[in-house]
């Protein structure tokens, strides 16, 4: 539900930003002097004699750089806060990604740990104050209902920001995550007085909390089934799916760990150095930060250089155990997140369970599995569950044929002696195989796929440039004084002629087709106050103009009898241009000779009327024409009609890749996605499973295709409205591997929170 707007008050909520930026200044002042006692208690208490001169240096920097940090702080507030119409909702913290941790130093993994600390203690600490600012500060910018992300004084601002502030201090990083950690405690209880006092202000302003509405908690949130559902990795024995007459041998049982008796706490620094390949360099317990820190010290004052290449030497074997185990706490946690996954059917969860020993097997011996994307073991965990959501049941066409040599290669492997990646290889090389040999409808259609591709790419790449062009010439003489339907012409359907001209092999011409010579002449046709001196140019210039309009619309097929009321103006125009009472030759009827236009009898299309291209008098296109043809050959599912909208922004035409990289995202209304996401869609009240396969570079037009092979075409306008009207619902993304490891990197970053400092 939508929170309605009422009656904003810049005044109101200009005197509450003012007010929270003087109550943070106190803040910010409070927060460093807890730090300066907190490391003062440390420096009295702390019986080595090196740690304590190193907590020393760090109490003289802070009480050297307190007046600088508060400024700054300050600073970036006001400048965060910025002018004082309701800012935009903010996202919240990054989430640490699997695939980071490999390029992120140690340095940095504390820093990312005490950020995500800090903003975890505040949050924790503000929770029964939050709720009502919210409330009162939706109120003060017009809010009628409460949306907690409209708040910009939320307290993962104040933890940026002070991130921010530290990182600027000229002083060791070393020394900035000992202050970070000690700020990051302090500043939640400071931040909760200082929403005491702001809620009083707002309340001697006469502020009146908005409300609070019950939403239901979208069905993303069930995405993920209980642990519960589970436990199976505890026992890692699989079962035989009861619909499927595939007899199954028992599988092997995993190596016995003799670390097994311990439970470890994963951590984000563990993690990493499990995925860099780094042996364990601490003992349990000393993963923290705050407690790196002080052996780092001795860093301070001199220059480290680059850590040598490890010679090739045997790990001690107590260290390789720990590795070990905690490869297969991470292959754990990867495989309950995978198959404890909604959307993935029954069976396919079953083989997701019975790949926990051979998986776990592997990762004693191979912990590429764990840095490498593209490890084979890797590749088949994703490619068997991403192609298993085609199907939205087990009775669906395809699913037996899809699963049974999928169950076979998978109970393989139980019995397969895993001593290196080379199995998983070859395991994948025959399922793939063995797909490939069945009936497949889209196989047939590779040519027709291509065939949409070019046909998208080419429209978006005409788009692009029409764009520019129409910048270009709405800064031309006289287009300012021209009539609206003559800008909104120009600016729409002939900035697409001229861009097509350009694309073409022969567009390298200076003005190829002379369609930019034409928008010279035209403006000057329909200009009366210079037509009427020089009658005779203009008759003599209409038929030219309209045979160059006719040639221009027709090589982008667009509708003639689209073009009539732009014609009609232009005749109209023309007209006036000429002195009543005139002989026949150069009066009226001589100039509607000349603009005789009579279209062709082509039917239009409403998604094809680049003549409602434009609206506003400064505009550019907002997302790809297509002619009637090319509506045909790309399928476009339910073409909106197109408009002209207003646009700040001048884009620059780039060369268009050839393909869609896999790894883009795209955000369409509030719905982020990738290539290889998986989505339900609804035509003529039936419902089909697809997946978006394809993506112009730009985002613009998307193509979905079907397990059969069939493919649907959709512009972005049109991509959200399917998604808001409940036509299209999104699934997965796909990637349920790439997600179950990020998972088992925020149960690390729960760990690491936890620790004892």
């Amino acid at each position: 539900m939508t929170a309605t707007t009422t009656d904003f008050r810049p005044a109101v909520y200009q005197a509450a930003l003012k007010e929270a930026v003087t109550l943070s200044d106190l803040l910010i002042v409070q927060v460093v002097q807890q730090a300066r006692r907190e490391l003062r208690r440390r420096e009295e208490t702390t019986a080595d004699p090196r740690q304590r001169s190193q907590i020393k240096l760090a109490l003289s920097q802070l009480l050297a750089q307190e007046s600088s940090l508060c400024e700054r702080f300050v600073s970036l507030l006001q400048r965060a806060l910025g002018p004082v119409v309701p800012p935009e909702p903010t996202p919240g913290a990054a989430t640490l990604r699997f695939d980071a941790l490999e390029l992120m130093q140690e340095s940095q993994v504390d820093a990312t740990v005490e950020f995500a600390r800090a903003q975890h203690i505040a949050s924790q600490a503000v929770q029964g104050r939050l709720a009502e600012l919210d409330a009162l500060i939706c109120a003060a910018q017009g809010l009628s209902m409460v949306r907690p992300d409209s708040n910009p004084l939320r307290p993962e601002l104040y933890v940026r920001l002070l991130r921010d502030a530290l990182e600027k201090a000229p002083v060791h990083p070393v020394i900035r995550l000992q202050w970070m950690h000690q700020m990051g405690k302090a500043l939640g209880p400071e931040l909760n007085e200082m929403y005491l006092r702001l809620i009083a202000a707002l309340k001697r302003l006469g502020v009146q909390p908005a409300s609070f509405v019950v939403v239901p908690l979208p069905d993303a949130g069930s995405r993920r089934a209980p642990a519960a559902r589970a436990r199976f990795l505890d026992s890692l024995v699989s079962e035989v799916p009861q619909w499927a007459a595939i007899a199954v041998p028992a599988p092997a049982a995993p190596p016995a760990s003799d670390s097994g008796q311990e439970k470890i706490s994963l951590t984000v620094a563990q993690l990493r150095r499990l995925v860099s390949g780094e042996s364990e360099a601490h003992p349990a317990g000393s993963d923290g930060p705050a407690t790196r820190v002080v052996s780092d010290f001795s860093k301070l004052h001199t220059e480290v250089a680059p850590a040598p290449v490890r010679p090739a030497v045997s790990v001690p074997e107590a260290e390789n155990r720990a590795n070990q185990a905690l490869g297969q706490q991470v292959v754990k946690l990867m495989l309950e997140n995978i198959a404890g996954d909604v959307h993935l059917l029954p069976p396919v969860q079953e083989a997701v369970r019975a790949l926990a020993a051979p998986l776990l097997r592997l990762a004693a011996v191979d912990p590429r599995f764990f840095s490498f994307k593209q490890h084979p073991a890797r590749l088949m965990l994703e490619r068997m569950t991403q192609r298993s959501l085609a199907y939205s049941s087990i009775e669906a066409a395809g699913f037996q044929s899809f699963f049974e040599p999928l169950w076979r290669c998978v109970t393989a492997l139980q019995h397969s002696e895993v001593s290196n990646a080379q199995v998983f290889e070859r395991a994948l090389a025959d399922l793939e195989a063995a797909w490939a040999e069945q009936p497949h409808a889209g196989r047939a259609l590779d040519s027709e796929r291509t065939a949409v591709i070019q046909t998208l790419l080419q429209a978006e790449q005409r788009h692009m440039l029409a764009e520019k062009i129409a910048r270009e010439i709405l800064q031309r003489p006289g287009i300012a004084e021209a009539d609206d339907e003559i800008r909104q012409f120009l600016c729409g359907p002939w900035a697409q002629v001229m861009a097509q001209a350009r694309l073409k092999p022969s567009g390298s011409a200076p003005d190829p087709g002379g369609y930019e010579a034409w928008v010279s002449d035209l403006l000057w046709s329909v200009t009366p106050r210079q037509t009427s001196l020089n009658r005779e140019r203009l008759i003599r210039l209409v038929p030219k103009l309209m045979i160059t309009l006719r040639e221009g619309m027709k090589s982008i097929g667009f509708p003639a009898t689209q073009s009539q009321a732009f014609v009609k103006c232009v005749l109209a125009l023309h007209q006036l241009g000429l002195q009543s009472g005139r002989d026949s030759t150069t009066g009226p009827a001589a100039l509607e000779a000349a603009h005789d236009t009579r279209p062709t009898p082509l039917q239009a299309s409403p998604a094809t009327d680049p003549a409602a291209l434009a609206r506003p008098a400064t505009v550019v296109v907002s997302e790809p024409w297509l002619a009637p043809r090319e509506l045909r050959r790309a399928g476009l599912v339910d073409a909106p009609t197109q408009t002209l909208q207003e646009s700040q922004s001048i884009r620059t035409q780039p060369e268009p890749p050839v393909d869609t990289p896999s790894e883009a995202t795209f955000t369409v209304g509030m719905q982020a996605f990738g290539i290889g996401a998986w989505f339900d869609f609804q035509e003529k009240d039936q419902w089909n499973r697809i997946q978006l396969t394809w993506a112009t570079p730009h985002g613009t037009m998307f193509m979905f295709s079907s397990v059969k092979g069939s493919t649907h075409s959709v512009t972005r306008r049109m991509l959200d409205k399917l998604l808001s009207e409940g036509r299209l619902k999104w699934l997965s993304s796909g990637t349920l591997v790439s997600g179950a490891l990020d998972a088992v990197t925020q149960v690390a970053m729960h760990n690491s929170l936890n620790e004892d400092h």
